[in-house]
């Protein structure tokens, strides 16, 4: 039922602060750098998406991407999901790199999508119009996990850190409003 799925969407989305995503390693994220592949650990985002996704299949079709970190390409892990691993493409899909170290699924490591596809719109429009639909009775739902608008901040006494921060920033607000772009031309 589609009512039922945006209502667990947004109560996941209002309740997202509650959910415990990562912790930090034994000896915190120094640990992460030194000895593992992420600054923190993604366990408890590993369980939730288990007690969340498990058994479960995709009603719609979805694009879940990520990159094999072997080979450097993009996937989209879609094509691998059967109802028992759902929950693995998910983790795979949502592992960010640096953060978090490469979610080991499909025998291989993977980190999320977004290094190569900030949004991947344009895969899920052609698989559409490879079964048959017109481009203009198309309709993709996207999921942005950054602002509509790129608040504007005085950087003016930034050091190194925050300098650096604040660049990823812009650059993922651009990369992500031109992928709605190229989708919409």
């Amino acid at each position: 039922d589609e009512q039922a799925a945006i209502d667990e969407l947004y109560d996941i989305w209002k309740n997202a602060k509650d959910i415990k995503t990562y912790q930090n390693w034994w000896f915190g994220p120094i640990q992460g750098v030194v000895n593992q592949g992420g600054l923190y650990d993604s366990k408890p985002w590993d369980e939730f998406l288990e007690k969340t996704i498990d058994g479960r299949e995709p009603k719609r079709m979805m694009t879940l991407g990520a990159v094999n970190v072997e080979s450097g390409k993009y996937v989209d892990l879609i094509n691998l999901v059967t109802p028992n691993n759902l929950q693995d493409a998910v983790n795979a899909a949502t592992a960010l790199n640096i953060f978090f170290p490469p979610a080991n699924e499909f025998g291989s490591d993977w980190f999320d999508g977004s290094g190569v596809w900030p949004v991947e719109v344009i895969g899920p429009i052609r698989r559409c119009e490879q079964q048959g639909f017109n481009r203009k009775d198309i309709i993709v739902d996207v999921l942005m996990t950054n602002s509509y608008d790129l608040p504007a901040r005085n950087a003016s006494n930034d050091s190194t850190i925050p300098s650096a921060l604040r660049y990823f920033e812009i650059a993922d607000f651009y990369a992500g409003v031109n992928g709605i772009a190229r989708a919409i031309s």
